[in-house]
């Protein structure tokens, strides 16, 4: 199907300017998370250290990855698919943060922005994108959305 949307012959799974929603909401969640004192937290609470400059380099790499795929996605139709690993990130980590919360039974700095903005506009995006892209496109999003996860907790690990 994304030769369909890029043809313009099928609508597009969401407006224009929806992939920007992802690196805006981003700064807000790193803000919640920074504010909040998360590598403070994380410390305490999950046993791993991360110094604050640690933390800000890499949310600042992740964001920017974030935002040149957005663009991308926002720029040219057969780049849209990008949002599906996009959706999978914020989702999957606004649900660590939900998890976190209740496991440590403590407010797990990034939860409230996770369950606001992250969780939401990841769902939202993952059932208009599995309606729109073919069901390869859609789970090789997913599977790449999980391991850009995976490797921003993996550097968030080894500090």
């Amino acid at each position: 199907m994304t030769q369909e949307i890029a043809s313009g012959r099928i609508e597009a799974p969401f407006p224009r300017a929806w992939p920007l929603l992802f690196p805006l909401t981003y700064l807000v969640h790193i803000a919640e998370e920074f504010v909040g004192g998360f590598p403070e937290w994380s410390a305490l609470h999950l046993g791993f250290h991360l110094d604050r400059a640690a933390f800000l380099a890499i949310n600042e790499f992740a964001w920017i990855g974030m935002l040149v795929a957005s663009l991308a996605a926002t720029a040219a139709a057969p780049a849209q698919w990008l949002v599906i690993p996009l959706a999978t990130v914020t989702t999957a980590n606004g649900s660590a943060h939900i998890i976190a919360s209740a496991v440590t039974r403590t407010y797990s700095p990034g939860a409230i922005s996770g369950v606001v903005l992250w969780i939401p506009l990841g769902i939202v995006t993952l059932v208009r994108a599995y309606r729109a892209f073919s069901r390869s496109v859609w789970w090789g999003g997913v599977v790449l959305g999980l391991a850009l996860h995976a490797l921003v907790i993996g550097l968030a690990l080894a500090g």
